[in-house]
């Protein structure tokens, strides 16, 4: 049997509803390559590898279909972005029943969301004007630029109210669970007249959804754990001994030459 379609197969028989499984191309040929090592079977490469992933596709042995995620990007505009990783299938009524069911939890996913906005509608009406102002502000701003979030000065300066106002009023809005503000950062390289600088940018941002909540949340987490990981590379080698130190000479304290009367020349 080919190693790829053990892999599959295996991968789906231990997925939690036994329909599928998602896997990159470089995880599904690393998992291959390692089934081979074991038996002392010569690793393939990722051309052979190519090769006969397309057999097993023509022939119908397995089936794939590719991912895709709704990215909210640092300005609060949506991507979509494609998966490294893939569903693959053993047979192709798996796959049919799998893309009607993300149709169908997507369209349920998003009337939930519409109808959470809806019941914001009207409880926001409960509280102050100046709150009203802000989540109709904040409301008209996502909708308009079909974005995710808008900074929270960009608010200020669309409501045309005073800071202190615009900060009393999020604050009452955060209270009531009708509006999320969240700290975002990002790190990137400026390029000014050929000199490159690494630049750090924070910026207070605000939404209605809860969703978009969610999603920033956990998008920062990640970033963080990314940055972390790559300030924590260097290991100490517990293995390796460490240099001796070379032990400080012991200073000498210099006598001063007193010169006595009697004795000069």
């Amino acid at each position: 049997m080919s190693k790829i379609l053990e892999v599959i197969e295996e991968k789906i028989a231990a997925s939690e509803k036994h329909s599928h499984c998602m896997m990159s191309g470089t995880t599904l040929l690393n998992e291959v390559n390692a089934r081979l090592r074991v038996n002392g079977e010569t690793e393939i490469g990722e051309d052979q590898f190519k090769e006969e992933l397309k057999g097993l596709l023509k022939e119908q042995k397995i089936f794939f279909k590719k991912e895709y995620d709704e990215k909210i990007k640092y300005d609060g505009t949506y991507e979509r972005v494609e998966l490294k990783a893939r569903s693959w299938f053993l047979n192709n009524a798996k796959l049919k029943e799998h893309e009607e069911k993300t149709v169908a939890y997507n369209k349920e996913s998003r009337e939930r969301e519409e109808q959470k906005l809806v019941q914001k509608d009207r409880d926001v009406k409960k509280l102050s004007r100046e709150a009203q102002a802000v989540y109709g502000t904040i409301k008209a701003l996502t909708v308009e630029d079909n974005k995710a979030y808008v900074k929270t000065s960009e608010v200020q300066k669309k409501a045309n109210m005073e800071f202190k106002e615009v900060q009393d009023a999020i604050k009452e809005l955060r209270d009531n669970k009708i509006s999320y503000m969240m700290k975002i950062s990002r790190d990137f390289e400026k390029d000014t007249n050929g000199v490159k600088d690494n630049v750090h940018e924070e910026d207070w941002v605000i939404t209605n959804s809860s969703k978009v909540l969610s999603k920033v949340i956990e998008r920062e987490k990640i970033k963080e754990e990314l940055n972390t990981a790559k300030n924590n590379n260097k290991e100490i080698n517990l293995d390796k001994p460490g240099k001796k130190e070379k032990p400080k000479k012991k200073e000498i304290p210099k006598k001063d030459k007193k010169i006595e009367k009697g004795n000069e020349r």
